[in-house]
Formats: structure tokens, sequence, C-alpha cells
């Protein structure tokens, strides 16, 4: 008997060490995958100083990568998503992962780069960060978040195959931004902003008229939804992130404590109500236009 619980402590041991790999992380069917209760935390990393990295050649299952500054690269193969197992973790360029937030891991990429990836199979399509090395997974191209999985539709496959298009405006500003020691914050700015270019959705800047309602750009905003959870209304709001700058707003509706997910603002009227399909479509079907006078 003495013998047989060291046996049991070492394969203990053996086993802790499988589960710390992206290639686990990543399910490759619904019917393997366990259930996750999500925690959002959309501030997490909130005061990490990413750098800017290439980075030197490695290799994994036998085949070297060799990263490279590229602003033109597109290519397609499958992508699958890590989550709950890195969520907190540093990722290669400095920062904490966030399983919510809108990011991707890629082999050879500068980091931090921006991308538009889309599911090939139902046409979805995201704009991501890339901030991270991986997927460690031989037949796969591209690590997504899990926030990143929901939105493209394929979390519960746990692999999809996409389409991968760096955005080189954006990726050259969040190049020079990271080089100069951006917060995350920042350059989450400019994936947001590409987001909503992306998607025909233009944000307001600061002094810019609104055109066509005549209202000042700080008053024009979507209502997306409403919630009587703080946690259901961060996760969302890491949702419609991906089209548009998005804010909780703390209210009272018969004297119930609600949160408000709220998009903008935008310029104009008819900038807004082109993100009202995005949102229907990601289950606020009662999305719809303010204008605070």
């Amino acid at each position: 008997m003495r013998t047989f619980f060291p046996i049991l402590i070492a394969l203990g041991l053996a086993l802790s060490a499988c589960s710390s790999s992206k290639e686990t992380a990543a399910p490759t069917s619904a019917k393997t995958r366990a259930p996750t209760v999500l925690k959002p935390s959309p501030h997490i990393g909130q005061d990490a100083r990413p750098r800017y990295k290439v980075g030197s050649p490695y290799v994994i299952a036998g085949k070297r990568h060799v990263p490279e500054e590229r602003f033109d690269l597109a290519e397609s193969g499958r992508a699958s998503w890590y989550g709950p197992g890195f969520h907190g973790r540093q990722t290669a360029n400095g920062e904490r992962y966030d399983q919510r937030a809108m990011t991707a891991a890629h082999r050879t990429l500068q980091l931090p780069a921006i991308i538009r990836v889309t599911n090939v199979g139902n046409g979805r399509r995201v704009v991501l960060r890339v901030n991270d090395r991986g997927p460690y997974h031989g037949g796969r191209v591209l690590d997504v978040s899990e926030a990143g999985a929901e939105a493209l539709d394929f979390k519960h496959l746990g692999t999809a195959l996409v389409r991968i298009e760096v955005l080189e405006g954006p990726s050259r500003r969040v190049a020079g931004m990271a080089g100069r020691k951006a917060s995350v914050a920042e350059l989450e700015s400019v994936r947001a902003e590409a987001a909503a270019a992306d998607n025909g959705v233009a944000l307001a800047s600061v002094g810019t008229s609104a055109r066509n309602s005549g209202a000042p750009p700080s008053s024009i905003f979507v209502q997306a939804a409403a919630f009587s959870s703080i946690t259901n209304a961060q996760a969302f709001r890491a949702k419609a992130a991906q089209i548009g700058e998005a804010v909780i707003e703390p209210s009272f509706s018969n004297g119930n404590r609600i949160y408000r997910v709220k998009l903008g603002p935008y310029r104009t009227v008819k900038d807004a109500e082109r993100a009202i399909p995005y949102l229907a479509d990601m289950g606020a079907p009662s999305a719809h236009v303010t204008v605070i006078q």
C-alpha cells in the first residue's frame, strides 16, 4: 500500500500538466466539451502595457515557424478557440488574456495586429486583435477568444473553417501605438473603430456635426438591450463591442435596478441605424436609436 499513493500522486501531476495546453482548451465537438460558466471581466489587463513583438523562429510539433511583420496577409484554414483555462494568464505580447475580449492568437503575425476573420460556413465575420501566439495544434491556423468564437458562432462546434485578412491601416496604427507603450484600452479602441467601419457603422468623433438629424454627435446612440443582471449586461457588452463602442448605463425601472447596454455616439441617425441588424443577430431584436436632446 505504501507504493500505491506515490503512483496516484504522479498520475495526478501528469494529468494536470496535460490539461494546460491550448490544444485541449479548444474542443473538437460539442459532445466532449464541458459546460463553462462565463465570468466576463471587461477591465482585466487594462493596466497592462503590451509591447510590440515579432519574435524569433520556433518549432511546434516538428514544424518551424518564422514570425514576421505582415500587413498584407490573407489565409484560410481551421480556427479553434481557447478560454477559461487561460483566462488571466500573460499573453505573448505581455498583456493579460481575457476570454471575453475580441482577441486571437496567430503563429507568425506581429503582435499586436488587427484582423478580419470570416466563418466560411455561415458568413459571420468579426474584427479581432491578435495579441498571442498559437494555436499549438498542427491542423489549425488561428485560436480565437471565447467571445470571438461566440461571435463567429462556432463555439459549440469547437472549430470552424475561416478566412483571415490583416487590416493594414488599423494594424499599422496599433503596431506604432504598442511601440510607444499604449495601454490595452487604447489598442482596443482601434479594434472597435475598425470593427465598426468594417460593418459600415461610423463612430462619431468629438466636434463633428451630425448630418440628417440636426442633433449634436454626442446625443445619438443605439439602445441595444437592458438587463437586471450586471453579469449578463457585461457579457452582452463584450459581444456588442465588435461593431462599435459599447457602454453599460445603470438605471432604474419601476423601482428596480437595470443595466442598459448602449452603442455610440454616432455622427448621424442613419449611421446608428446600420448597427441594428447586427444587434438583432446577437439576440437584441428590440434595439433602437435614441436621440438625447
